[in-house]
């Protein structure tokens, strides 16, 4: 199909401009994104293929707090008062869990219009039914470990995260110690230390409280 990307992507965004409106989901950067309850979900929709003919749908979902738990303990807490598109598309955030993903080929500007439709509807009508199916984060935590797919989704910092929410220093303290003893620090690092060790420190001051 000889249309330029973005051209395509603007065919998409107009199409679900009013669904998006009608839902309460915002855009920055090409990414959709709204609190839903304890949740944020945030949708991606890009074209892709040889020849731009396929529409892909991604759409995660990550606890609320883990954000301002993770810029509280990585020092960066100036981001909790950023815009809440930091959320979906900053540099240091949370990664969501990818539970939605689907690819859809298309064959004209036409069916383009109408698959960007159905796509936006079926995801975000899916993350809608998981916030309503988590009574817990605890919930959220057994739905996504039970999940095979490869993602940048960290489990074991969003439960270490949830446990510093839930004041539950040890047990974040002794997940960040075993998980460097496997060498698994985290993927973020900021000023030379890696996440995993900020959260041992981190959960330090409130055990030495005690």
């Amino acid at each position: 199909m000889k249309v330029k990307r973005k051209e395509l992507d603007k065919i998409i965004v107009d199409s679900i401009r009013a669904d998006m409106k009608s839902n309460k989901l915002k855009s920055k950067g090409g990414v959709l994104y709204r609190r839903l309850g304890d949740y944020f979900i945030y949708i991606r929709f890009s074209v892709t293929g040889i020849n731009n003919d396929i529409l892909r749908a991604r759409g995660n979902i990550k606890p609320f707090v883990s954000d301002d738990i993770f810029w509280e303990v990585f020092n960066v807490q100036s981001n909790i008062d950023e815009p809440m598109s930091l959320r979906a598309n900053g540099a240091f955030k949370v990664d969501g869990f990818e539970a939605f993903y689907e690819d859809a080929e298309f064959k004209s500007l036409e069916s383009l219009q109408t698959l960007s439709k159905e796509l936006f509807e079926k995801s975000y009508k899916y993350l809608e039914q998981l916030v309503i199916s988590f009574n817990s984060y605890n919930d959220f935590l057994d739905f996504t470990k039970a999940q095979t797919k490869k993602q940048l989704y960290d489990f074991d910092l969003t439960n270490m995260l949830l446990q510093i929410y839930e004041k539950n220093y040890k047990d974040a303290k002794e997940n960040a110690i075993r998980c460097m003893e496997n060498n698994k620090y985290g993927r973020f690092s900021n000023e030379g230390k890696y996440i995993y060790e900020y959260i041992v420190d981190y959960c330090n001051k409130f055990i030495e409280r005690n």
